[in-house]
């Protein structure tokens, strides 16, 4: 991925840029989160509530230490949205997210508007959306949003392991994960544009 694409600052900016028009609804919509960041519905406001000019946009912020993203207006800075960390689509109308646990962690690919339903699947294990390098910003999902690679998530603390797993998702989330297993320390680098 180029390095204009890349977020290395601890504080994760990424910016929408939606107009009024296409955010606007005919009132107020109720957001309901059923992953880890599940906290009190928020409102999204309507063109009535919270107006915004045709340059006007919206930025998905990311802070150290919180578990989720804040969609805010740019003009104002008034946060409207809650999301959970996961890695968006090319036009943030959909949302992979990952929620290790164990004995089986939930795999979500939850629609953003007009709530936040989708297909989940469950995976034996507990496993997580790879990161690279110091970005905190999960990645793991190819280029044309066909494949999700996961990786083992594993206690810090944990001794180095001799065997390194992966788990291949369909992002239809309708057919079983294959598990990838190498002997040795990999890590996640990147995915073919194709998933292949």
């Amino acid at each position: 991925m180029p390095p204009i694409n890349r977020l290395t600052h601890p504080v994760a900016v990424l910016i929408i840029a939606i107009t009024a028009a296409g955010c606007a609804s005919g009132g107020p919509v109720r957001m309901s989160t059923s992953g880890p960041v599940a906290s009190a519905p928020v409102v999204v406001p309507t063109a009535a509530t919270a107006p915004a000019g045709a340059g006007d946009a919206w930025l998905v912020v990311g802070r150290p230490g919180e578990d989720a993203l804040q969609v805010m207006l740019a003009s104002s800075g008034e946060e409207d949205l809650e999301l959970p960390i996961g890695v968006p689509n090319a036009t943030w109308g959909r949302l992979l997210t990952v929620t290790p646990g164990r004995p089986n962690s939930l795999i979500q690919d939850l629609v953003v508007q007009p709530g936040f339903g989708g297909p989940v699947r469950s995976i034996d294990g507990a496993w997580r959306l790879p990161t690279v390098g110091l970005d905190p910003m999960p990645v793991g999902v190819s280029a044309d949003g066909s494949t999700i690679v996961l990786v083992e998530d594993r206690a810090e603390s944990a001794a180095a392991p001799t065997l390194s797993r992966f788990a291949i998702v369909e992002r239809s989330l309708r057919s079983e994960p294959r598990i990838v297993e190498l002997p040795g320390i990999f890590d996640f680098d990147t995915l073919s544009p194709d998933g292949s």
